[in-house]
């Protein structure tokens, strides 16, 4: 059964829409309608494009706060070999904030401050429907990192939320171990200046700092601009004006 609105005489399906609840909005996904005392669910039909189909460099639109942000779709079936396929990363286009002494003592980022505040602060801030589509039903996502502190080894680290490494913006000098592969947006995100997770290999108190068209190794207690990314399902919808539907 579809759900249907009568306009001017016409007959208009209705595939979705949203209300505004103190100041936050909300998607309503089916209608009812009382048939001989019963109740009906009334299922609206696809209201949306899957995440999938959005080819990288695209723009979708997530809440914060409950006011839309824009994000870069990056990368489908992001790290495959860890995580599986089907989620795709989205990057945000502006820097989130200022962040002082990002990583804290070292460049150790598994251990750093702005993983726990990514994490748990920052993830707070997104829609709970978001925050929900960002676990993997295995848990948390696997990401490639360098130890870092002095450490060259490679590690998997389990984020919701993080930054991205110098690999995959292109910022491989020698003095930085590889962390995954280079993004397809790798040059749209050359715009912005920013930390990486990344630690400078041969000093345990530097970090690989983003800057346009090139890099800096910057002192780990230095502040910094932050670019928080994470993944969705493929199969996540977006609506025609760019909302990500949850």
């Amino acid at each position: 059964m579809a759900h249907k609105a009568l306009i001017g005489g016409t007959g208009y399906s209705i595939a979705g829409g949203r209300t505004l609840i103190g100041g936050t909005g909300y998607v309503i996904n089916k209608g009812r309608t009382l048939v001989g005392w019963t109740g009906y669910d009334i299922a609206f039909g696809a209201a949306g494009t899957p995440l999938s189909s959005f080819t990288p460099g695209s723009i979708v639109k997530l809440n914060e706060f409950g006011s839309p942000v824009e994000f870069y779709v990056a990368k489908h079936d992001y790290e495959s070999g860890l995580n599986g396929t089907g989620r795709t990363l989205l990057v945000r286009k502006e820097c989130y904030t200022r962040v002082m002494s990002i990583f804290g003592g070292s460049s150790q980022y598994s251990e750093s401050g702005i993983h726990t505040w990514l994490t748990v602060d920052y993830k707070g801030v997104l829609d709970a429907g978001i925050q929900a589509a960002i676990a993997l039903s295995s848990g948390r996502m696997a990401i490639p990192c360098v130890q870092g502190g002095g450490s060259t080894a490679g590690i998997n680290l389990y984020a919701d939320v993080f930054i991205p490494s110098a690999t995959e913006l292109g910022k491989q000098p020698n003095s930085v171990d590889t962390e995954g592969s280079l993004l397809p947006i790798a040059s749209t995100l050359d715009t912005e200046y920013y930390w990486t997770r990344s630690p400078f290999s041969n000093n345990a108190s530097l970090a690989i700092y983003a800057v346009q068209h090139s890099w800096d190794a910057r002192p780990v207690n230095n502040s910094g601009y932050i670019r928080p990314c994470f993944t969705l399902p493929g199969t996540i919808l977006v609506d025609e004006d760019g909302n990500v539907i949850v």
